[in-house]
């Protein structure tokens, strides 16, 4: 921080300052003034520069003040010709940075060493180095719990945030997180609709799956949410760009090539309970015939995956690498993994708005069933159509969870 700048700060806004005016009442019925604005300082990181500007503010209001009283006998100077008054002054601006900071970070102020002397030391540099290693032991370790406390005390959250410690402390633990993030999904869902899905063809449903970067994988070293279109002829899988709201790129296929899907237990994770549930952990495979789909990248947008992830070559060099024995039962054709999004984590949603893992894929193949039937005019060919069979068991789960893994979670929930 440039404390030199203060006083450059101070004389930009000495118009505003003048506007602004402050508050001052001689008798009963006589105002000389009214105060009519309030200055709003933020600070990009924390509390600590706001609090010295604002009383570098404050001290220049002061002067003002003491000047049309008539105290002040020296104006250039100000309150510094009066030690022991300027001393009380910078204690009280410094002990309300520090009550405040102590409150949202766990330490006092930085910077407090200014605050109450107008100048930086060794000292202060040190107390702030000290509290800057404070504050990021308590953000790291206490916060977490302390504000889930007061949102659940307020209702905010339901107990499940102090159940899924993990997952909680992933994402954010404001209150109504979760409801804004099924407006955004949604939102996701109407914009790619409107730009993938071709003149003449009616939608049937959409919705966000999650999917391996790399196809004809069920586990892949990195998962994105995909948007997930099905009309009457066709399927859409959408790589979404949620910040920007772009569709980055999609892929279509024909609902003619789709040969069968296959639906079962989808777990990637064996860390707690909640991850090894089938009814949480459900997802679908979708085997087709390549001839049928077509490939759109949209050049104009920022893309979050590389730029070969349908390539066919760099596919066949990650499965060789990546896939083990279990993975080849079922390479038996191309196909596409989706597993279906674990929602409402935190319990803020209504109880009947909210279906689990298995009831959405359950819905998600029956819809695609039907619009197949509907377009081959009900036949299906020989071969059943739908089969149930686990994509990632539980036991295959445990068997590919390395030792390094489990340990970290561990740790994990230690420290966290």
């Amino acid at each position: 921080m440039k404390y030199e700048n203060i006083a450059k700060l101070v004389n930009s806004l000495e118009h505003d300052l003048n506007q602004m005016q402050y508050f001052w009442l001689a008798g009963p019925n006589q105002i000389y003034c009214q105060q009519i604005g309030t200055f709003r300082t933020n600070c990009m990181d924390c509390l600590d520069r706001t609090n010295v500007v604002q009383c570098a503010i404050a001290r220049n209001v002061l002067i003002t003040q003491l000047m049309r009283f008539g105290i002040s006998e020296y104006p250039d100077r100000g309150i510094r010709y009066y030690e022991h008054f300027e001393t009380t002054f910078n204690h009280v601006w410094a002990n309300n940075g520090d009550t405040i900071s102590r409150e949202y970070a766990g330490t006092s102020a930085l910077k407090g060493d200014f605050t109450r002397t107008g100048k930086r030391n060794i000292t202060g540099m040190m107390n702030d180095a000290s509290n800057s290693l404070a504050r990021m032991y308590h953000n790291t370790v206490k916060d977490f719990w302390r504000q889930a406390t007061i949102d659940y005390m307020l209702g905010y959250h339901k107990i499940e945030i102090f159940r899924l410690v993990p997952q909680s402390t992933m994402m954010s633990a404001e209150p109504g997180v979760e409801l804004r993030w099924q407006k955004v999904r949604a939102n996701a869902i109407d914009i790619s609709s409107g730009i993938v899905i071709s003149d003449g063809e009616e939608k049937i449903d959409g919705w966000t799956l999650l999917s391996p970067v790399e196809p004809n994988i069920r586990r892949g070293r990195s998962f994105e949410e995909k948007v997930f279109l099905l009309t009457k002829k066709a399927i859409y899988i959408c790589s979404f760009h949620y910040s920007l709201e772009k569709v980055v790129q999609f892929k279509r296929i024909g609902l003619q090539t789709i040969t069968r899907l296959v639906k079962g237990e989808y777990v990637l994770s064996t860390a707690d309970a909640i991850s090894t549930s089938p009814e949480n952990n459900y997802g679908f495979l979708l085997y087709y015939d390549t001839e049928g789909e077509s490939i759109r990248i949209n050049s104009g947008s920022i893309r979050n995956s590389r730029s070969n992830e349908f390539s066919v070559a760099a596919v066949e060099a990650e499965v060789a690498t990546a896939v083990g024995a279990e993975e080849e039962a079922f390479k038996d054709g191309t196909f596409l993994a989706f597993k279906a999004v674990r929602y409402n984590i935190l319990g803020e949603l209504p109880e009947h708005e909210v279906r689990n893992c298995q009831q959405q894929v359950e819905d998600i193949v029956k819809k695609i069933t039907e619009a197949c039937k509907a377009l081959k005019r009900g036949s299906l060919g020989k071969d059943e159509f739908v089969i149930d069979r686990p994509i990632i068991s539980l036991e295959e789960a445990k068997r590919s969870t390395g030792l390094i893994t489990k340990v970290g979670h561990k740790l994990k929930k230690i420290w966290i």
